[in-house]
C-alpha cells in the first residue's frame, strides 16, 4: 500500500512539474514572440520614386487600335498595411510614386523588369517584421502613384489592409486583376478607355469593392469575388457588346446599378438571403449585361435609375443607389 501511495504522489508531482514547465516555456515563448514582432518607434519619411519607361512611350494612343510597337507596362502590386492612390497625372512616359511611410517598420521598393514585349513595374510595400502580432493601427502609410496618360498599362497583384482609390480617367488600361484582403477598393473613370479591356477581375477576401462607370472601362468580361463585405458596381451608359458579369459573395451585399436603356439578363443563386432584379425593357440600347450571381448569405440586387448621361455631383454616387423600387406583381 505504501509503495502505491508513493507511486501516486510521484506521478502527481511529476504531472504538476511538467505543467509548470509548460507554463514557463509557453510564457517565455510568447514574450519572445511579442518582443520579436513588436513595432519599432515610428520614423516617418517622405520619398519620391521616379521610374522612366521611355521605350514604352506611346504617341497618339487615343486610337481604337494600339500600334504594334507599343510596350505595355504591367503595374504589379505586392503591398500590405498602406493606402494606395492612383492619379492619371504622371510625366510623359513615367510612373512616379510619392510615398509617406514609417520607414522604421516598413520597406518600400520599386523595380523595373523588362520583358520581350512589355515591362513589369513591381511595387512592394511590406512590414519589416512579420505581420504576426503586428499591424499598423494608425494606418499612416500612403503611396500616391502618378501614371502617365501616354502609357498602356495593366494592373495586377495583391493589396492588403488599406484604402485603395484608383482614378483611371484618361488612362489606357489593358486589364485589371487584383487580389485584396481587409480593405476598401474604389475604382472610377470619367472617360472612355481608349482600348477594350481584356478583363476586369477583383477577388477581395474581406472588405468593400466599388466600381463607378464600369461601362467606360470597356471590359470584355467582369469577375468579382468576395468572402465577406460588399460589392457595388455602377454603369453610366450602354455597353458596346454583350458583357458577362460573374459575382460570387459568401457573406455580404451586392448592388448593381444600371441606366434605363441597358438590358440585363440576370440569374442568381442565393442560399440565405434575397435576390432582386429588374424587368427587361422593350427598346434597349447597346449590348446586354449578362449577370450570373452566387451568394451564400446576404443580398444581391440590380436597380435602374434615370438618365445616366447627366453626371451626378459625385462620381461615387454611381455606386450608391437609392432604395430598391417597388416592382410590379408578376401575377397581375
Amino acid at each position: 500500500m505504501e509503495k502505491r501511495r508513493f507511486s501516486c504522489w510521484s506521478c502527481s508531482l511529476m504531472g504538476c512539474g511538467c505543467f509548470v514547465l509548460l507554463l514557463i516555456f509557453g510564457g517565455g515563448f510568447m514574450a519572445f514572440q511579442i518582443n520579436r514582432h513588436s513595432p519599432n518607434p515610428p520614423e516617418f519619411t517622405e520619398v519620391s520614386q521616379d521610374d522612366s519607361f521611355e521605350t514604352s512611350e506611346l504617341q497618339g494612343l487615343n486610337l481604337e487600335t494600339v500600334p504594334e510597337e507599343a510596350r505595355p507596362v504591367l503595374l504589379r502590386f505586392d503591398t500590405a498595411q498602406t493606402d494606395i492612390q492612383i492619379i492619371p497625372d504622371g510625366e510623359s512616359g513615367k510612373v512616379t510614386i510619392d510615398a509617406d511611410y514609417d520607414r522604421a517598420n516598413f520597406n518600400f521598393t520599386t523595380q523595373v523588369v523588362p520583358k520581350d514585349n512589355y515591362s513589369i513595374y513591381e511595387i512592394q510595400f511590406k512590414p519589416v517584421k512579420s505581420s504576426f502580432l503586428f499591424t499598423d493601427d494608425n494606418q499612416n502609410n500612403r503611396l500616391i502613384v502618378h501614371v502617365s496618360r501616354e502609357l498602356l498599362i495593366a494592373l495586377e497583384g495583391e493589396i492588403k489592409m488599406g484604402e485603395f482609390d484608383f482614378d483611371l480617367t484618361d488612362l489606357s488600361i489593358e486589364s485589371i486583376d487584383l487580389d485584396g484582403k481587409m480593405g476598401e477598393l474604389t475604382m472610377r473613370s470619367e472617360s472612355r478607355n481608349t482600348i477594350p479591356m481584356k478583363k476586369l477581375k477583383v477577388d477581395f477576401s474581406m472588405g468593400s469593392v466599388k466600381v463607378a462607370n464600369a461601362d467606360l472601362l470597356r471590359p470584355d468580361k467582369m469577375d468579382f469575388k468576395s468572402s465577406m463585405g460588399e460589392c457595388r458596381l455602377g454603369f453610366k451608359g450602354p455597353l458596346e457588346k454583350d458583357t458577362p458579369l460573374d459575382v460570387k459573395m459568401r457573406m455580404g451585399e451586392v448592388r448593381i446599378t444600371i441606366p434605363e436603356m441597358l438590358q440585363v439578363d440576370a440569374h442568381a443563386s442565393v442560399k440565405m438571403g434575397e435576390f432582386l432584379s429588374v424587368p427587361k425593357i422593350e427598346t434597349p440600347v447597346g449590348g446586354i449585361l449578362k449577370v450570373r450571381g452566387n451568394v451564400t448569405m446576404g443580398e444581391m440586387g440590380i436597380y435602374r435609375r434615370g438618365d445616366q448621361f447627366v453626371p451626378p455631383p459625385d462620381v461615387l454616387d454611381e455606386v450608391d443607389p437609392p432604395e430598391p423600387p417597388d416592382l410590379p406583381d408578376p401575377d397581375q
